[in-house]
């Protein structure tokens, strides 16, 4: 749950969650304790980690969006004064009481399917995981000193995004596979609800 809730503060909540549950499922199988007692302590610690930062979660961009037409706007961890709290308490509260109140269930084989399918990203070069950290630390530190650099968040983001595909580092078919269209359109759907 640390790793997750930390790693969702700079990282998006649900990509972080859906690139660790083999992780999880992995450890469940070799430590022997069921998939569903570790599960949702992950879910869980990524819907926290999210309100670390302001790119964390979609509401907190949305809710920037909302603010910038009036002149005000939160700063890159200004979240993370509740939201550091509130995963600690919540980290607190699966390592005790919370982890008594999982589900225990078995895994039938019908539910080992789903993840079956993994990617083995082994064969992967080194200067392509270093560059892609590189990439990823100098577009998180853009963000986190956007008003001094005067380079707006999404601009950052952009840039970011840019430079993998131009780097070499993932393709552009790769890039657009990777974006989760439901999530696109159902937070976009949301924005005219405010």
């Amino acid at each position: 749950m640390v790793i997750v809730g930390l790693m969702s503060g700079v990282l998006s909540n649900t990509g972080t969650a859906a690139v660790l549950i083999p992780v999880v499922i992995g450890i469940a199988a070799k430590s022997g304790f069921k998939r569903s007692r570790l599960l949702m302590p992950l879910v869980f610690a990524a819907a926290m980690g999210g309100n670390l930062s302001l790119i964390g979660a979609p509401g907190n961009m949305i809710a920037q969006s909302a603010l910038e037409p009036l002149g005000l706007k939160f700063g890159f961890f200004e979240y993370a004064i509740v939201g550091l709290p509130i995963l600690a308490v919540g980290i607190l509260f699966y390592a005790t009481i919370g982890f008594k109140l999982l589900p225990n269930h078995d895994v039938t084989d019908d539910d080992s399917s789903v993840f079956d399918d993994q990617k083995d990203f082994s064969n992967v070069p080194k200067w392509k995981k270093t560059l892609s950290l590189l990439i990823l630390i100098a577009t998180l530190a853009a963000m986190v000193f956007e008003d001094q650099i005067g380079i707006k968040l999404c601009v950052s983001g952009c840039i970011g995004a840019i430079l993998l595909i131009v780097t070499g580092v993932i393709s552009e078919k790769e890039a657009l596979r990777s974006i989760d269209l439901k999530t696109i359109f159902l937070f976009g759907g949301t924005l005219s609800l405010r």
